[in-house]
């Protein structure tokens, strides 16, 4: 996981883990407006989750290997504090940047090559070792660094659940580029003009615009009549589909009464099990203790869409 310096100096720039974000890649771990907000917001400090420390602390190893698997030589990101043994591409713009894992010293280039950690469950994304079939969200982010280096092509290393070592090269694909140096010029005039991206779900559109403004109303067209009368046929589906599920699960509990569930032979069917809970009374507390209820009271403010019941008009 990036440091605290890393993650402010990623904010004057596009890195190569932000690209399939940017883009709106399958199975990207963000979306444009993820990223820039971390590019536009101050930095906060973030605790590492298992999965990201277990990354990093493979990550060495995953470079080791493939050196040894795919006979390469290899030399590790450990130029921080020494002049860097690679000259970016200058006709970049100076928001493409990248951090680079490992280099390989090949054909007169200095090669990328990209450390990844997967788990078994994500086998399946991955092709045979020395193929190019990669996620796409990881060829974006070597393309990059292809870009960056100025190279005609990269490597990526995985380790695979901890029992599976596969290597693969990326070509250069100049279409790809071009492309991205469009979309990321696109995206770093929002960053500069502090304009977010158009929300990609209704939780960032609840960022995006956090308050109405009284007295200013959107008329409805066609289109907008439209998108309304699909809401209304959903949410009375819900409705209708909520109330069988009622009827269906009182059916079961009184099959269940007193006991705690169902079972086939050894096999867990489902549960019905009392449970506990502990909160605190804010009714009784504001009334007998107002003093010390004011002093710890948080206000949030939310944008609810509520859409009326369409006619056919």
């Amino acid at each position: 996981m990036l440091t605290i310096a890393q993650r402010e100096e990623r904010r004057s720039c596009i890195g190569g883990s932000d690209w399939a974000s940017i883009l709106g890649v399958e199975g990207a771990y963000g979306t444009p407006l993820d990223v820039w907000r971390s590019k536009t917001e101050p930095v906060a400090d973030e605790e590492s989750t298992y999965a990201q420390a277990r990354g990093d602390a493979l990550e060495p190893f995953v470079v080791q290997w493939f050196g040894r698997e795919a006979k390469k030589r290899v030399q590790v990101d450990k130029w921080v504090d020494e002049p860097v043994p690679f000259t970016p591409d200058a006709s970049l713009p100076l928001w493409w940047k990248c951090q680079i894992d490992a280099i390989v010293h090949e054909d007169g280039h200095v090669i990328p090559l990209e450390a990844k950690t997967a788990t078994v469950r994500k086998r399946g994304e991955w092709g045979e070792s020395g193929t190019d079939q990669v996620p796409l969200r990881y060829v974006v982010q070597v393309m990059a660094q292809i870009a960056y280096l100025g190279v005609p092509y990269g490597y990526l290393a995985v380790d695979i659940g901890g029992d599976e070592f596969r290597h693969y090269r990326i070509e250069r694909d100049d279409a790809l580029i071009a492309h991205m140096l469009a979309k990321g010029a696109e995206f770093w005039r929002l960053v500069e003009t502090r304009t977010p991206p158009a929300p990609t779900t209704t939780a960032e559109a609840n960022l995006v615009w956090r308050r109405h403004e009284p007295g200013e109303w959107l008329e409805a067209d066609g289109h907008v009549q439209a998108i309304l009368r699909a809401i209304a046929e959903h949410k009375a589906e819900e409705k209708s589909r909520g109330e069988l599920r009622e009827r269906l699960e009182l059916q079961l509990k009184m099959l269940l009464e007193h006991r705690e569930g169902v079972r086939q032979g050894d096999r867990v069917l489902c549960t019905w099990k009392t449970q506990e809970s502990e909160r605190i009374d804010t009714k009784a507390l504001r009334k007998e203790q107002p003093q010390i209820a004011v002093r710890y009271l948080k206000t949030s403010t939310t944008r609810v869409l509520r859409v009326k019941e369409q006619s056919d008009e």
